[in-house]
């Protein structure tokens, strides 16, 4: 895979999974005693931790799976059946998740930045899933202009995140709760569609013969 191929690919997943619009309220609610300036800063602070965690498992994922005996397509039937759950979930009632009065009731006493605002808020176990089998299925060995796109799709995404949490106060004041759930329904259909296709590319690898 080429440069800008990886780059698109990369930014567009990442794009869908981390749905940043449907999570600025939990971070608004989660961050809801902090000033403005403090909230830019754990703003600043869960972007780099994202970047960190899904760096990471692009690069170090499979290491990981070699570590834990795992296969690529054991792994593309967990992430399926991860993005799933996580799809349908979006599209029956993604508006309820994200409550700014939700996410205040459990609001952690320490610093949110990584847990739970990255990690699973942001990079969750579906997107971890999904740069771990990006790598394995799409770049080769060594570091090709692949491998460069990959890092600029990532790194492109999480500005993205980075600037919708920091802009969430002035969104909160745009976005009605109605347009946040459809939002969160449209990107839903489309994890959907990705838990379909890399779970069932996962079971013909397993079950050759379901391939026709």
């Amino acid at each position: 895979m080429d440069f800008i191929q990886a780059a698109v690919a990369i930014f567009v997943g990442l794009f869908v999974l981390t749905h940043p619009f449907g999570n600025f309220a939990i971070f608004l609610g989660l961050t809801a005693n902090q000033s403005p300036e403090e909230q830019k800063r754990t703003a600043m602070k869960t972007s780099i931790a994202s970047l960190v965690i899904a760096l990471v498992s692009l690069f170090f994922g499979s290491a990981v799976l070699s570590f834990f005996g795992l296969t690529i397509p054991a792994l593309q039937v967990a992430g399926g059946l991860i993005f799933l759950t996580m799809g349908l979930k979006m599209v029956g009632g993604g508006g309820e998740e994200s409550s700014p009065d939700d996410a205040a009731a459990t609001k952690p006493s320490g610093d949110p930045s990584v847990v739970p605002l990255a990690l699973p808020m942001i990079m969750g176990p579906g997107v971890i899933v999904g740069m771990i089998t990006f790598a394995n299925s799409n770049l080769g060995e060594g570091f090709t202009t692949g491998h460069l796109g990959a890092i600029v799709g990532t790194v492109l995404a999480v500005i993205v995140v980075w600037l919708v949490l920091r802009a969430s106060p002035w969104l909160a004041t745009k976005m009605s709760p109605a347009s946040i759930q459809l939002i969160t329904q449209l990107t839903g259909i489309i994890v959907l569609g990705i838990g379909v296709l890399m779970g069932s590319a996962g079971l013909i690898e397993i079950f050759p013969g379901w391939g026709g």
